[in-house]
């Protein structure tokens, strides 16, 4: 595993850096990315956060202007994944000018599938509860105090992850970490109020539509919906839009496992799992060559729709009849 002190040495040995993470982005890699961009900016080198698509609900909770969009490989001698480990997850418009990076180095909390390809040897992955939390070691470890900016994108970072310290995926770091940027300057109310004491009129719209759309398997205990692009012209709605929905659904009383199924391009659809502490997501999205945590993972099938809840009755009565067995 790469150390921190070994990323630093990476960032300081380059002039012009690149930051990405993956497409779609959350809040966490919203936040990691623009904290790691400032981080690299410290240390003196010319430093840009890349993002081509993001929802309404990034761009009512960041600074988008903060982001570049046209990105071309023989301007930056380095190039930074944060809250990703794999090429795959990029933009598809970037897909294409990475392959010329040569110099990449990694940020991620996300669990490495035995399929996937992680795109650099200078890869610093450890499984916890945000991306947010590895680009704050990086801090400490130049011994820098994160400006009061810097800690509203890692403390965006941190509550998105942790869907506000419900989750999982819980620890002792992670409320000491959420003590230091509240001490740092983290306007810990105006995030509050920006990520969920708001709703556009399009989120409304959407929240009716998804609520009208469930459905039910194992007696209620496995929730599915299923969008696609049909549903995106007739909602004037985007992937992007729908998939900060993934863990709304496994708040519903009784379900223990919910899919977000989302179309990405034609027959390919974006499997979004959330799960109660005793199912293990990892190893079906480690299957379908996806990842992610024990209970929050996903991963992309070319699948037809008709196919898809054929699917999830298939991967879900494995679990719940070996649970019956025990």
């Amino acid at each position: 595993m790469t150390s921190c002190s070994q990323i630093i040495k990476k960032i300081k040995g380059a002039k012009n850096i690149a930051v990405f993470a993956h497409r779609g982005p959350d809040s966490d890699a919203c936040g990691s990315m623009l904290a790691f961009r400032d981080l690299c900016r410290i240390l003196g080198k010319n430093a840009e956060a890349f993002c081509f698509k993001y929802s309404d609900y990034i761009k009512n909770n960041f600074d988008v202007k903060e982001f570049k969009s046209n990105f071309s490989a023989k301007n930056y001698d380095l190039v930074a994944f944060c809250d990703m480990h794999t090429a795959k997850r990029l933009d598809e418009c970037y897909q294409e000018e990475f392959k010329k990076c040569q110099n990449v180095i990694i940020v991620d909390h996300h669990i490495i599938s035995g399929n996937e390809v992680v795109a650099s040897d200078c890869a610093r992955i450890i499984p916890k509860a945000s991306a947010s939390q590895l680009v704050l070691d990086l801090y400490r470890e130049i011994g820098q105090k994160p400006s009061k900016q810097v800690a509203n994108y890692l403390y965006a970072g941190l509550v998105g992850d942790t869907n506000r310290f419900l989750n999982s995926n819980l620890s002792k770091e992670v409320f000491e970490d959420a003590t230091y940027l509240l001490e740092c300057g983290a306007d810990v109310q105006k995030i509050y109020d920006k990520m969920y004491r708001s709703i556009s009129k399009k989120e409304m719209r959407l929240t009716k539509y998804l609520y009208g759309h469930l459905k039910y398997l194992q007696g209620g205990k496995v929730l599915y919906i299923i969008f696609t692009e049909k549903d995106y012209k007739k909602l004037d709605t985007t992937f992007e839009d729908i998939q900060l929905f993934s863990n709304t659904l496994i708040q519903i009383e009784g379900v223990e496992w919910s899919f977000l199924v989302y179309q990405v391009s034609k027959f390919h659809f974006r499997f979004s799992m959330r799960s109660a502490e005793n199912i293990d997501l990892v190893p079906l999205a480690s299957k379908m060559k996806g990842g992610g945590h024990k209970n929050a993972a996903a991963f992309t099938k070319r699948m037809k729709k008709s196919k898809i809840k054929k699917s999830i009755e298939k991967w879900t009565n494995g679990v719940f009849n070996a649970n019956k067995n025990d």
